[in-house]
């Protein structure tokens, strides 16, 4: 294996970073797989204490115990409103990057090129994904899930005539599908594809940014109850993981099965998150026109 790994250096150059001496190059401090979970709960415990207060409203409770009744009707759809903002601002400024922290620790463009050439030997002679970029570096939560829709043929899968004619007619909801009645893995599997080309085709054209396409991603499983099950599908996509995880990420050393867990306790909440948060200008300036 030593004589291995000597050739392999030699003839291909795996392992010279591996191997190259790091005194000079400042290191930062990871968060732990503790703080990183814990920052989770407190996203999604909050969001549930937001979404009980949404409830309260709905159901006529209102915050104020001397408001004339002449303007009670005004007042309970202001303090909604105001709670449904307060509940889209806990998603996309809370639960998202508190979720994309987790799925973004230690994921790479190549985690076995990043894997010492000793334990890897014939990484270094097999070629590179085509969708990865030249140079290694840090890999984006989104860029995993686009990942995972092009090795599904997900393009392929919403361009099929009897998908196009549901959608069209509203057949079945786009993340909702029919589930209830047919639980099935294929059926979770199909909306997640569909949600990421729906995500796909909104944001790319106006050249979003990851982060914001992410969010949006989040905000359709929520909405259709199934972010849960869309990670857990990606947490047992085991050529997905073990391609751009390293060895110190969270994923590696605890798993996904535990950030599912946390978020299954908002399958139940009603969400009516806005998707389109990042495109919402574009279209009204296309609309003034």
């Amino acid at each position: 294996m030593t004589l291995i790994h000597m050739f392999s250096v030699s003839q291909f150059g795996c392992g010279v970073n591996n191997l190259a001496p790091t005194n000079n190059v400042p290191t930062t401090k990871k968060p732990s797989p503790k703080y990183l979970i814990t920052k989770l709960k407190q996203a999604v415990n909050r969001l549930r204490i937001l979404s009980n207060q949404h409830t309260r409203v709905g159901d006529g409770e209102s915050d104020s115990s001397t408001t004339t009744s002449s303007c009670d009707s005004d007042v309970d759809g202001a303090s909604a409103a105001r709670v449904d903002d307060e509940v889209t601002q806990a998603v996309r400024k809370d639960l998202c990057p508190a979720l994309s922290a987790i799925l973004c620790n230690g994921l790479v463009y190549d985690a076995i090129g990043k894997s010492s050439a000793l334990m890897n030997p014939i990484s270094c002679i097999l070629p590179r994904s085509l969708t990865s970029p030249p140079d290694e570096g840090d890999m984006h939560a989104w860029e995993l899930l686009v990942e995972y829709y092009r090795s599904k043929n997900g393009a392929l899968l919403a361009k099929l005539p009897h998908r196009m004619l549901s959608r069209a007619f509203n057949l079945e909801d786009l993340v909702g599908g029919d589930e209830e009645n047919h639980p099935n893995i294929h059926t979770a599997r199909r909306s997640l594809l569909e949600a990421v080309n729906q995500v796909l085709s909104e944001h790319r054209p106006l050249k979003r940014s990851n982060e914001d396409m992410f969010k949006a991603f989040v905000c359709l499983g929520l909405n259709g109850k199934r972010l849960s099950q869309w990670l857990h599908i990606i947490s047992h996509s085991t050529v997905l993981i073990s391609s751009h995880y390293t060895d110190d990420s969270y994923t590696a050393k605890v798993g996904l099965d535990g950030v599912v867990t946390v978020i299954s306790k908002l399958d139940s909440v009603n969400f009516r998150l806005p998707v389109d948060v990042a495109v919402r200008p574009f279209k009204n300036i296309r609309d003034a026109f």
